[in-house]
C-alpha cells in the first residue's frame, strides 16, 4: 500500500453479490478494476445508504498503527456485539491520517457467509445506522435526509415481509427499540412531506 504513488491508508476488497434489500451489506461500484477515493466521501455514500461493504471490514487491509490508534475498534460495540457500521465510521472519519485515500480492490480474497447474520445484528445495524444517520445529518441537504428516512422505512417493510411478520408478533427488546425508531422516522416525514405518509 505504502508504495503507490500515491501511499493509500487501506485497502478494502469488493465482492460482486446481489443482496435483498434489507441486507446491510451491499456491493461496491465496479465502474474500474482499482477505485481510489477519499474517506468523507466514502462514508457519506456508507451513511446515505445505511450499508457495509459486502466483504465485511475483517477483509480491509488497514496498517497495524492505523488499528492500533483506533483501539481495535473496542468502541464498536452495542450490547457486546460488534457494529460495522461503527467501526466504518471509526476507520473513514479518522482525522489523524494523512493521505486520506482509500483503496478497492474489486477481487475479494476472503468470504464470509452472508446468509447467517442474526436478526438482532440487523436490528442492531438499523438502530445503529439511524442514530448515526441523525448525528451527521448536517453532511446532506432535505432531500439528501428525506432519502435516508425512507431508505430506513423501506428496510423496515422489506424486513418485515421477509419474516412474514413473525418478528413483530414476538418481540425482543431490541425490536421493540426498532419499532419506536421506525415510529420516529414516521413523525420526522409526516413533517418533511405533509400529505404523504
Amino acid at each position: 500500500m505504502e508504495s503507490q504513488d500515491r501511499p493509500l491508508d487501506f485497502l478494502l476488497q469488493n465482492r460482486a453479490q446481489d443482496l435483498v434489500a434489507w441486507h446491510p451489506s451491499m456491493s461496491l461500484p465496479s465502474s474500474d478494476a482499482f477505485l481510489a477515493m477519499q474517506p468523507k466521501w466514502f462514508w457519506r455514500c456508507l451513511l446515505y445508504y445505511g450499508k457495509c461493504p459486502v466483504c465485511g471490514i475483517s477483509s480491509a487491509l488497514i496498517p497495524r498503527q492505523g488499528v492500533q490508534r483506533l483501539h481495535w475498534f473496542s468502541e464498536c460495540f452495542m450490547d457486546g456485539r460488534l457494529v460495522e457500521l461503527l467501526c466504518w465510521r471509526a476507520l473513514l472519519t479518522d482525522s489523524s491520517e494523512q493521505n486520506n485515500v482509500v483503496g478497492i480492490m474489486q477481487n475479494c480474497y476472503m468470504e464470509r457467509s452472508l446468509d447467517a447474520a442474526a436478526m438482532d445484528d440487523i436490528i442492531l445495524h438499523q438502530l445503529a445506522w439511524y442514530a448515526l444517520a441523525e448525528h451527521y445529518q448536517g453532511e446532506f441537504n432535505q432531500k439528501g435526509r428525506i432519502d435516508i428516512l425512507q431508505r430506513m422505512r423501506f428496510v423496515y417493510d422489506a424486513l418485515m415481509e421477509a419474516t412474514d411478520r413473525r418478528i413483530a408478533s414476538d418481540p425482543s427488546p431490541l425490536f421493540e427499540q426498532y419499532r419506536l425508531m421506525i415510529d420516529e422516522i414516521d413523525q420526522k416525514l409526516c413533517v418533511l412531506l405533509p400529505g404523504n405518509r
